[in-house]
């Protein structure tokens, strides 16, 4: 069983060397992030907030689908909405480069 240190978490391989042992303070985890993370947060925040955007329009494209594709068997279903997914997350996703999208628009 390995052991704990202490003040901190130890995170250690099949055969521990002094390379291998990272030591991560509680107290470090609990001051929150520093500012230079802080930072990095803020200016990766319009890409987080335009994929959430992006996925609430799945969403209702994805409903949409939903009742296009009662007649199809489930998994041409799930093949379907993956499409879809995997378009729009691409970005790639227009309502001529899929075909069900042509029919909901």
């Amino acid at each position: 069983m390995n052991s704990i240190p202490r003040r901190g978490l130890r995170v250690v391989s099949a055969e521990p060397t002094q390379a291998d042992t990272v030591e991560v303070h509680v107290l470090d985890l609990l001051d929150g992030p520093t500012p230079q993370e802080l930072a990095a947060i803020e200016a990766e925040w319009p890409q987080i907030e335009a994929d959430i955007l992006a996925l609430d329009d799945l969403d209702e494209t994805l409903l949409a689908v939903d009742a296009l594709v009662v007649d199809l068997d489930s998994r041409r279903a799930r093949r379907t909405r993956r499409r879809i997914i995997a378009a729009t997350l691409s970005g790639a996703a227009t309502f001529e480069s899929v075909p069900v999208l042509r029919a909901v628009a």
